[in-house]
């Protein structure tokens, strides 16, 4: 199923990146995380997991280590 197709349906949102007029970042709309199970098997599944076992402290300190991974990640693909 296209982009197009999910959007019109409801299950897809778009918002257009401040910084970059080309970039378009894509979520799921709520009705389109009803629809959607999550994947076992991704990294973001088995944070999650994680992130619900850990005491209070450790989530802080996991949450500090992810933002700054997600920021470098960022700065590698670098514009557009």
């Amino acid at each position: 199923m296209g982009l197009g197709r999910l959007a019109r349906k409801g299950l897809l949102t778009r918002r257009r990146e401040p910084g970059d007029r080309r970039r378009v970042a894509l979520g799921l709309s709520a009705q389109g995380a009803l629809v959607v199970k999550p994947d076992p098997r991704t990294v973001e599944t088995a944070v999650g997991r994680l992130m619900g076992r850990l005491p209070a402290r450790q989530v802080g300190h996991a949450r500090r280590v992810l933002s700054e991974l997600a920021e470098d990640l960022e700065r590698q693909a670098g514009p557009g």
